[in-house]
């Protein structure tokens, strides 16, 4: 059997790597100089994608910028204007590409494609052995997102902050840029599964990754690499992640006033961000363990229909807008906000922040409406 062995470009010596698969994969992933996402499938057609996703993307670009070009586009025009349909110049096929399955394919051509595509959204506090609570996500990116910010709003705190005059949510601008990089800059060919782990003292994230440098990153002086360009760029156009660079820029900003300190930011074959909980964020931690907060309420909140369909999307998406609400509920924006308005009288929702920047908290339980 031939044997393949690597010199540790850390330490003086030699590694024999022939029946390990995990650095065998490393290797190759390293040795790439393509990006995994333009990987092109020939045989997917339009059909193996959610048109209802598609109108869904389409419809918040268009909502964030009322000339986007996708208006008036088709779903395969829509697709292709993004690049996620190319053509292998070296293999000579084209269709659509790995990066356009994982944004918007259906769930069974994901995971025929991609079988090892996961997050793995646990909380382990009380329970360390197994876990508290748990979201198992194999889906497309968008709703990957979406389900990792839910986790994150249930079991963690949002301590007061202002900007200025303004409160904000620094747990939203921290989590999103998070969740944001774990997804977009994710070695998609690689068999390592993500995970989004909430402990006691601190909070995680690993997933694989193609490094451009070795070791422990500060954040003050990290430089970005782009590593899935077209999904990165599709995020953008969706407003859910801003130029490479800015995300960290951010966490840098309200890190400190969030964690108490720091995080550490591993860059290798596997990408792990960590940060701990410093004395103020373990003290609310302990408090809503312990039962010092409101225990939900359950009993039916006879909401009219569009009550319930707004209140269904404001927990789904916490930071969705008016002219969102309108789009989805099908209602103009005067009715939406006049039903806002009667939400926020019976204390079932609040606005924390800026109608531009700020988001709503549902004061009842999420389960309270039918």
């Amino acid at each position: 059997m031939l044997k393949l062995k690597i010199k540790s470009l850390i330490k003086n010596g030699d590694f024999d790597i022939t029946n390990n698969t995990n650095l065998v994969s490393a290797l190759n992933i390293r040795k790439q100089t393509r990006f995994s996402e333009n990987t092109v499938f020939p045989f997917v057609t339009l059909a193996e994608f959610r048109s209802d996703l598609i109108l869904r993307c389409r419809k918040i670009a268009v909502t964030q910028r009322q000339n986007h070009p996708w208006a008036v586009m088709t779903d395969e025009e829509l697709l292709k204007s993004a690049r996620l349909f190319q053509k292998d110049w070296q293999a000579g096929k084209e269709g659509f590409t790995l990066a356009a399955i994982l944004l918007l394919g259906k769930d069974e051509v994901i995971l025929s494609t991609v079988p090892h595509h996961r997050t793995d959204a646990i909380l382990r506090r009380v329970n360390t052995v197994r876990y508290d609570d748990r979201d198992f996500i194999a889906t497309n990116l968008i709703e990957s997102y979406e389900r990792l910010m839910a986790f994150t709003e249930k079991h963690l705190p949002d301590p007061f902050y202002l900007e200025g005059d303004q409160r904000i949510s620094i747990r939203y601008h921290i989590f999103r840029e998070i969740i944001v990089n774990s997804l977009i800059h994710r070695e998609y060919s690689s068999h390592f599964p993500a995970r989004f782990v909430i402990e006691s003292n601190k909070v995680f994230f690993e997933n694989s990754n193609k490094p451009h440098q070795s070791g422990i990153i500060k954040m003050s002086d990290f430089t970005p690499f782009p590593k899935n360009p077209i999904i990165s760029s599709f995020f953008r156009q969706i407003h859910y992640a801003e130029e490479l660079g800015s995300g960290f820029k951010k966490i840098a900003q309200y890190a400190q006033a969030y964690f108490g300190a720091e995080p550490r930011i591993h860059e290798k074959d596997v990408f792990r961000f960590e940060a701990r909980f410093g004395t103020k964020l373990l003290n609310i931690l302990d408090a809503s363990v312990s039962g010092v907060r409101d225990e939900p309420l359950n009993e039916p909140l006879n909401l009219s229909k569009i009550q319930n369909s707004i209140f269904k999307e404001i927990d789904k998406n916490p930071h969705i807008t008016k002219a969102q609400l309108a789009i989805l509920c099908h209602k103009s924006r005067a009715t939406i906000t006049r039903n806002l308005a009667a939400l926020k009288k019976r204390n079932l929702i609040h606005r924390v922040g800026s109608d531009k920047t700020g988001y709503w908290e549902i004061l009842k339980a999420r389960k309270a409406y039918k």
